[in-house]
């Protein structure tokens, strides 16, 4: 951990919520239910589940956070569409430095990426964030909402999926989604 979140004892993943147990009190619920013994009975296993390992994170050292942005530019030339989105509230995978590197792409449709306007992000009439689209790059900075945007905005985020899955713009409502 840095010495930002560290310090402040916040927690780098939603700075809304104080850093208590490892910041991972969110988990606790994910611990009940797969450790309770009808879902493990489900599952066939026998081993009591954990929200972190260190010999598990060892393990997968050699491929964690891996920089694959050097293969957007080239998904977006092929016309593959493309939804980048950030809660506001997250330090670890900020929505400030995930606009700055989207901006940055060298693709086709760079010049006019970084001239769309933003636009609010509605959801059942509320502004739910900001989007910034332009063919087939989105990126979309969500409000009130730290790393784990489908937890901290449901809402939100199954209507933004849903919108992009559809091919609809992201920044407007409609009936079907």
């Amino acid at each position: 951990m840095d010495p930002l979140t560290r310090d402040s004892k916040r927690n780098p993943y939603d700075i809304r919520e104080d850093c208590t147990n490892g910041c991972i009190d969110r988990m606790k619920y994910g611990l009940v239910f797969l450790n309770s013994p009808a879902v493990q009975a489900k599952l066939h296993v026998n081993k009591t589940w954990s929200s972190g390992s260190p010999r598990v994170y060892q393990d997968f050292s050699v491929d964690i956070m891996k920089n694959y942005v050097q293969f957007v530019p080239e998904l977006l030339a092929g016309g593959v569409r493309v939804l980048i989105y950030a809660g506001d509230a997250d330090l670890m995978c900020n929505w400030i430095g995930n606009e700055a590197w989207t901006k940055q792409l060298d693709w086709p449709g760079k010049a006019s990426f970084n001239a769309a306007q933003v636009k609010p992000l509605t959801v059942s009439g509320k502004n739910g964030g900001q989007v910034r689209s332009s063919r087939n790059l989105s990126f979309v900075r969500v409000y009130n909402s730290g790393h784990m945007v489908p937890t901290d905005q449901p809402e939100v985020s199954l209507a933004l999926i849903n919108r992009f899955f559809n091919h609809f713009p992201l920044d407007k409502e409609h009936p079907s989604v």
